[in-house]
């Protein structure tokens, strides 16, 4: 298993340095993992995976740095309104719990040193989505009675 991370992250970080700005494009992981390059580079043939299992290495290697920019701020946003609950509004969690869980949970989703699955999966794309969609409406519903008050 850890020959198979090893490679991915060997990959990955090929992958992302020859194409930086933009990319691979999506669900081109494979199609370039099975480019003789990068196999001949990392000494590991035939373990090429559809994904690297990191949505962070995946985004970047497909979708460049242009497009990893809203992931990773989002993210960062996502841990300033943890900090922000927890140091300034520790009164938060006792009114509104469910705010805090999705935004517990979108940071779970999105923490970059875990392995995860295939971003662009149709089941995992599902099941982020519908979370943050769920968060936007409660982020939305909480601004607006915070500025009610």
């Amino acid at each position: 298993y850890s020959d198979e991370i090893t490679f991915n992250l060997k990959t990955s970080s090929e992958i992302i340095k020859k194409n930086i700005f933009l990319g691979v494009g999506p669900r081109n992981y494979y199609i370039e993992c099975n480019n003789f390059w990068y196999k001949k580079n990392t000494n590991l043939m035939n373990s090429c995976t559809s994904h690297p299992h990191n949505y962070h290495l995946q985004l970047i290697a497909e979708v460049g740095i242009t497009g990893y920019l809203f992931i990773i701020l989002f993210f960062f946003y996502l841990i300033w309104k943890l900090i922000k609950i927890r140091f300034h509004n520790f009164n938060i969690l006792r009114k509104d719990k469910s705010y805090a869980i999705l935004i517990i949970s979108l940071t779970t989703i999105l923490w970059p040193l875990t392995t995860s699955g295939n971003f662009f999966n149709n089941w995992l794309s599902y099941f982020n989505f519908f979370v943050l969609s769920l968060f936007f409406a409660e982020n939305h519903l909480f601004s607006k009675s915070k500025n009610h008050k």
